[in-house]
């Protein structure tokens, strides 16, 4: 194992995102990198990802780089990506979000000692099934994923969610996987205010297609509701709901980190609903920023969630639960769904990055042994 005080060089292969309206996956990438070069080496690498734009030449021998967050963010064709990972001769190879580019450190390897970490943020054979891709788009992830899969030292999954459901399609040798969490960005946190309680208001939010984050739940779930109720959808899709006299639907465009964080202050419930949802930093923004979660039971964060003590878990279509739980919420006192709030606010304290950040510390001095 790395000796304690010797900095890891690690490379980050992925997308660093260049905008506050982020992905999971890409605010993963960011924290963690951020966290990482405070004591350690790093270098992160992106591709040139939209095809459309660029060349050729671009895409094979391309190089150019950008300044953002206070860090160098490179970005590489596929030859000049091997020569920049011949120049810095890194000791670990850190695929942090699936992107086909990565597949050359598994070729950098073959001459050169390194070792290759794949982070598992979802299942890319099951997701490309639903977004009906063009033929050879799926059979190109496919592959990759593959690769990453069987090749790579160590799988890193962002729940035991996502373990699970990449068994179904992967044979996974149990020393080779490891689940660490996602970090949330803590702009999220210390958002618990006096928030005024004389009608609920719950958020979703529809931003992928994967079970249409659970519109169709949420749909039976309103037909039943009688009860005063404000529900904002957050979407830049064509989302529509039928509600009763009782409940006011208020429909809003996706917003960023700082935005969302701002709307989160007067808003008392989040509800992820999502069938395939293989963590939900949506959810644990929410929480952080002391919103009530009401989650799937696969939900990959339904593990942090305690039954009535920071949050409730659902099955997906159980209508009847659903209900209940509402019920119970609403006939709560005010002192009470603070009390859930701030218990569901507690999260950060597991979630923080330098706290994820040193699970993934471990883990790298874990690969070099």
């Amino acid at each position: 194992m790395k000796e304690s005080g010797q900095k890891i060089k690690v490379v980050f292969l992925g997308r660093f995102p260049d905008t506050t309206r982020v992905s999971g996956p890409e605010n993963n990438a960011e924290l963690i990198y951020l966290e990482h070069i405070k004591k350690n080496h790093g270098t992160f690498i992106e591709y040139f990802f939209d095809g459309r734009k660029h060349s050729l030449i671009k895409k094979l021998f391309g190089e150019k780089s950008r300044e953002t967050k206070g860090v160098v963010i490179h970005t590489c064709g596929l030859f000049k990506l091997y020569r920049k990972l011949k120049s810095i001769r890194p000791e670990i190879i850190h695929i942090i979000t699936f992107e086909r580019f990565a597949l050359t450190a598994f070729i950098f390897r073959i001459f050169n000692q390194v070792r290759i970490i794949y982070s598992c943020h979802g299942v890319i054979a099951h997701e490309n099934k639903i977004k009906k891709l063009p033929w050879l788009y799926r059979v190109k992830d496919k592959i990759a994923e593959k690769i990453f899969i069987e090749k790579s030292d160590r799988i890193l999954a962002v729940s035991e969610a996502a373990l699970n459901l990449l068994s179904d399609f992967y044979k996974l040798k149990d020393t080779s996987c490891a689940i660490i969490a996602n970090p949330v960005n803590e702009i999220f946190a210390n958002n618990i205010h006096n928030r005024n309680h004389d009608c609920i208001n719950a958020v979703i939010i529809f931003k992928n297609i994967f079970g249409l984050s659970g519109i169709e739940f949420l749909q039976d779930f309103l037909n039943r509701w009688d009860k005063p109720l404000n529900i904002y959808v957050l979407t830049d899709s064509d989302v529509k709901l039928h509600t009763r006299p009782a409940i006011k639907l208020f429909r809003c465009s996706l917003l960023n980190r700082e935005a969302l964080a701002e709307f989160y202050k007067d808003k008392h419930i989040f509800f992820s609903l999502n069938r395939y949802e293989t963590f939900s930093i949506a959810t644990a923004e929410a929480m952080v920023s002391g919103l009530i979660p009401i989650v799937i039971d696969t939900t990959g964060i339904s593990r942090f969630i305690e039954n009535g003590l920071n949050g409730y878990i659902v099955k997906y279509g159980d209508t009847e639960r659903f209900l209940n739980i509402m019920l119970q919420i609403s006939a709560m006192s005010k002192q009470d769904r603070i009390n859930i709030s701030f218990k569901a606010a507690d999260i950060i304290n597991e979630l923080k990055p330098e706290i994820i950040y040193s699970n993934y510390l471990e883990l790298y001095k874990e690969v070099l042994s």
